[in-house]
């Protein structure tokens, strides 16, 4: 899962209208330098839907590590902090 969250990032950097939204104001998009993407988890308690910030920045061991992180926290039910904010 890991790789696939870097390819999504990597690929961003050569498609970055995919990573922008519309200010209705000013009727411009507004491209986004941040990736931060978010990816379903089945546990126990339900599906969730932790976000992963700044993966641009990260190597694919750091957003495994993450991953795993974001896991047990929402896999437990509780901890719930900014990770888990769009």
């Amino acid at each position: 899962m890991p790789f696939i969250v870097k390819a999504a990032s990597l690929s961003l950097l050569s498609h970055p209208r995919l990573n922008c939204s519309v200010d209705e104001k000013k009727e411009a998009l507004v491209f986004h330098g941040r990736h931060n993407i978010g990816v379903a988890m089945d546990t126990e308690h339900g599906l969730i839907v932790p976000n992963i910030k700044d993966v641009q920045r990260l190597s694919v061991f750091e957003i495994s590590e993450e991953l795993i992180r974001q896991g047990r926290v929402g896999g437990g039910g509780g901890g719930w902090g900014r990770e888990w904010l769009f």
